[in-house]
């Protein structure tokens, strides 16, 4: 009903989806959050509505990646050295702000190519938010991690272990 109503008052053709973006920027914030976060995108939207996307892309168009890396360029943020010769360090977009821009087709394609670490690898991007840091970085060496467990294993001589692994904590215990 909202959105019927903001598509009229806002000189919309009729039956055509608006970009989610152009919702967003005329401050019609309930109903893009409608959109994005509660029912499915403006896809799902238009299909339940019987309207039309007014760009809608061809089967497979995100398979490739030369797709991916145009539509995702406008989105990063880069930084120059200010040096000739010297590549920029552009720092690939969260999913929540390409959500935000009404670009969930773009997130979607993201998630399906092994998402947006492996991207940000693939394209040599930062990340913004890289996660959380491993508790025991140590611990990715087979090595080690095989010296602490045969070392827990042994203090654990004469007592009922029930035949279990150790918590990470234990096992990083001296």
């Amino acid at each position: 009903k909202e959105l019927i109503a903001w598509s009229e008052d806002n000189n919309r053709t009729p039956g055509i989806m608006p970009i989610v973006e152009d919702i967003k920027n005329s401050g019609s914030y309930m109903i893009f959050h409608s959109i994005t976060k509660y029912h499915g995108g403006k896809g799902s939207v238009a299909s339940r509505l019987g309207w039309k996307l007014d760009k809608r892309v061809s089967r497979g168009f995100w398979s490739k990646e030369e797709n991916i890396i145009e539509a995702l360029s406008p989105y990063l943020d880069c930084e120059g050295s200010g040096k000739e010769g010297e590549e920029e360090e552009c720092t690939i977009p969260t999913k929540s702000s390409l959500i935000e821009r009404g670009r969930q087709d773009l997130v979607g394609a993201i998630d399906r190519v092994g998402g947006f670490k492996a991207v940000a690898q693939h394209l040599n991007l930062k990340i913004r938010h890289p996660g959380r840091k491993p508790r025991y970085p140590e611990l990715k060496d087979w090595e080690i991690y095989k010296q602490k467990l045969e070392l827990w294993v042994k203090r654990q001589e004469g007592e009922d272990f029930d035949n279990r692994m150790p918590k990470m904590r234990e096992m990083m215990s001296n």
